[in-house]
């Protein structure tokens, strides 16, 4: 893996991704339901317990139901760990996008694509160029197909990359470099595209976890 080096805080650039992906997705007609904005801040002392519950329980939850390789699952494992870290009180959104790792596009990803199978009235039978992951408001993003894709497409020490990445923006890129572009809000975008119900997710978890609606 030849370095390509991100020596700079990627946070703002990603900030004003993530607030274009919001408009983008109400002029289209799906980002009614926003849950998160882009001036959420986490503390640090917040972002270190989320990780501890992203290790000890949603990594552990998500891999006894899914054995096979994650780097080209990113739909689903995020649609489970959205629905995990809702059911379990945190605000969380399903972001599509691209990333950018080591400065390659991973997925090519075109808005123009995204919007037309939003408006589609068939499922599209070819692949979906795109990048899925989580966002905890502001510049918190879990990323769970990511580091598998790394370790086998670009050789990335496995024993240097954590089982999902969850951290900021700005840390990801200088850690892994890999760059999240946020493109649109996710959730509507799956159950239309790929027939993924995080709304039914989020009621599995909720009873499996004995929290409140």
């Amino acid at each position: 893996m030849t370095e390509h080096i991100y020596d700079d805080d990627y946070t703002e650039s990603y900030l004003d991704q993530l607030s274009k992906s919001f408009d983008r997705s109400r002029e289209l007609g799906f980002g009614d339901s926003q849950k998160v904005e882009t001036n959420d801040r986490m503390s640090n002392a917040a972002l270190v317990e989320l990780q501890g519950l992203i290790y000890e329980e949603v990594y552990p939850l998500l891999k006894g139901q899914f054995h096979f390789y994650w780097g080209n699952s990113c739909q689903l494992l995020s649609a489970h760990a959205f629905a995990i870290l809702t059911a379990r009180g945190y605000k969380a959104e399903i972001i599509i996008g691209e990333v950018d790792v080591n400065g390659t596009l991973e997925f090519d990803t075109a808005i123009d694509s995204l919007v037309g199978e939003m408006r589609a009235t068939e499922q599209s039978s070819s692949g979906q160029e795109i990048h899925v992951w989580v966002s905890l408001g502001g510049d918190v993003i879990v990323d769970c197909g990511l580091p598998d894709r790394m370790i086998k497409n670009y050789k990335f020490p496995e024993r240097y990359m954590p089982p999902i990445m969850i951290d900021r923006a700005s840390s990801l890129s200088r850690k892994f470099r890999a760059r999240h572009m946020p493109m649109v809000i996710g959730d509507s975008y799956l159950a239309k595209t790929n027939q993924i119900d995080t709304a039914g997710l989020v009621r599995d978890y909720r009873k499996r976890f004995g929290t409140a609606s």
